[in-house]
């Protein structure tokens, strides 16, 4: 096959971005690590932000809606036609989502770090724990679960949150502060992981479902002694799947 004459094929206005990122409308910082910021993946990523969508889309009235489905799947179809092979999403919420946009996109579907959960109890075998690490225990509810495949005795879980985490509060959960402390959010970070295993001696894996958290999941891994998986993670695998090394 390698040997055979190179030839390239047109179609689209730019190449070589292979995964799409849709984001919330938000413009709290994000760092290395976090999908949100380009330097997080060793290749290019094409980002399109939801206009107009409600950051907080999840726990208004209106809540995971038809119409809402059909914003975030207008803006996988836009970066499928200009010829992006995979994409994610800057809110794991949209993983509510997961089996509808996998059926009506042609490329492969990242709505959630939640759907690995899965892969990692194979993984770490049925009798550890997968701890999954978010900002809001409360938010992961059970439609979402279910849309992921967290659902029934297959998995092996427990859900921790960011308790007494100020820094992190006061950016990113509507507390009007446009100035990260890095240092302070990730002993915020480092501090819960560590009390999530305390609580959990039999925990085998954290399993990152904010992407903010995902900034420290190296730090997570480093004092808990326990594999990470995040959206960095997820998207690195899929985009592996869709550029295979050559070996000979």
């Amino acid at each position: 096959m390698r040997g055979k004459r190179k030839t390239a094929v047109g179609g689209y206005p730019f190449f070589g971005q292979d995964v799409g990122a849709v984001m919330l409308p938000v413009q709290s910082p994000a760092l290395p690590g976090n999908v949100g910021h380009a330097d997080t993946y060793k290749f290019p990523v094409r980002y399109r932000a939801l206009k107009g969508f409600n950051p907080d889309w999840w726990n208004d009235e209106e809540g995971p809606s038809e119409e809402r489905y059909q914003t975030i799947l207008d803006a996988s179809k836009e970066l499928q036609e200009e010829g992006i092979r995979s994409v994610t999403y800057g809110c794991g919420f949209t993983g509510i989502y997961q089996d509808r946009l996998a059926e009506d996109l042609e490329i492969p579907v990242m709505g959630s770090p939640l759907i690995m959960a899965p892969l990692i109890q194979k993984l770490i075998g049925k009798n550890k724990k997968i701890g999954i690490f978010t900002i809001n225990a409360g938010e992961l509810r059970p439609e979402l679960f279910d849309a992921v495949g967290i659902s029934g005795k297959e998995i092996n879980y427990v859900v921790g949150d960011m308790q007494d985490a100020p820094e992190f509060r006061a950016v990113y959960c509507g507390g009007g502060k446009k100035e990260l402390d890095i240092e302070a959010f990730r002993e915020e970070t480092v501090a819960n992981a560590l009390r999530i295993k305390e609580e959990n001696p039999d925990l085998g894996a954290f399993l990152i479902e904010f992407r903010t958290i995902g900034q420290f999941s190296a730090d997570i891994a480093v004092v808990t002694g326990l594999p990470v998986f995040d959206q960095t993670a997820l998207v690195n695998f899929v985009h592996q799947a869709i550029n295979p090394k050559p070996f000979v």
